[in-house]
């Protein structure tokens, strides 16, 4: 450790390395950090929207592929904020989005980061866990990781204290670890990826019918009883058990697959077209 005061080893049986999506404790152990992180930019203005209330807003000129935000923080106080696609940056967009959406409430404070993307690869090694952003343990399709990281960090605490006990903290001594937090989410996080994968074709065209497609009184109905937002699979078990409104579902997919299938044929010509000139 290296202070003000100087530098300081400390020893230490596991070291649990829950130090962000760049964690310099998976770098310095070898092991790879989360991959292709979302930059992400945030604002702390004066003013809030409707009280209990979260606003998204979507749109490629608001938050290329991912969206933007605006959440109640405290008494007259919102945080308003959005990620983007690696290489771009978000201080443009937040800016942007300031001007146009909050045009008279005064920023207070800024901050800016990165939000994983996906779980790494691998989160242990000998006498080493990686937990929550660290390790990508997050929602992919909000990038939310409240939950999934204290879910986890539970998990690793366990797992970590009972290896330190028996002397076991290599690699082989930590893998119950990765394999309990994995069957814990394992499900949840394909479940969002797959999501992502099938709305990041969609133009602001494509998000528009989508909504328009949800604005279905029984369907939102459906959505409001069922959803959870920390399990968001369940919709989707539950809703095959509902075949009464799969013919309001099917539209949404079918606008989802055919914008997915668009750009998979419309990749290549652009390709060509780039070598060509």
């Amino acid at each position: 450790l290296i202070s003000r005061g100087g530098e300081e080893r400390v020893g230490a049986g596991v070291v649990i390395g829950a130090d962000g999506p760049k964690s310099r404790v998976a770098a310095g152990s070898g092991l790879s950090p989360a991959a292709a992180p979302l930059p992400a930019a945030q604002a702390i203005v004066e003013g809030a929207p409707t009280e209990d209330m979260v606003e998204v807003y979507f749109g490629w000129d608001l938050a290329p592929g991912f969206f933007a935000w605006a959440v109640p923080a405290e008494p007259d106080r919102s945080r308003v904020g959005l990620a983007v696609p690696p290489g771009e940056n978000p201080q443009r967009f937040l800016d942007r989005l300031l001007t146009d959406r909050f045009p008279s409430n005064r920023v207070l404070s800024r901050a800016s980061g990165f939000i994983p993307s996906r779980p790494v690869d691998r989160s242990i090694d000998d006498r080493l866990i990686l937990v929550g952003d660290a390790a990508g343990q997050v929602k992919p399709l909000t990038g939310g990781g409240l939950y999934f990281g204290g879910l986890c960090a539970a998990i690793a605490g366990r797992v970590a204290a009972g290896a330190a006990l028996s002397g076991r903290t290599d690699r082989a001594g930590l893998t119950e670890y990765e394999v309990r937090w994995r069957a814990a989410l394992g499900t949840e996080i394909r479940f969002g990826l797959a999501g992502r994968e099938a709305l990041l074709p969609l133009d602001d065209d494509g998000i528009d019918e989508i909504f328009a497609r949800l604005d279905d009184p029984e369907l939102l109905t459906f959505i409001a009883e069922t959803a959870d937002i920390d399990r968001p699979s369940r919709l989707i078990s539950t809703l095959v058990h509902r075949p009464w409104l799969w013919e309001r579902v099917l539209p949404i997919i079918g606008i989802m697959d055919g914008r997915r299938r668009a750009k998979a044929e419309l990749e290549p010509l652009g390709r060509r077209r780039k070598n060509a000139l």
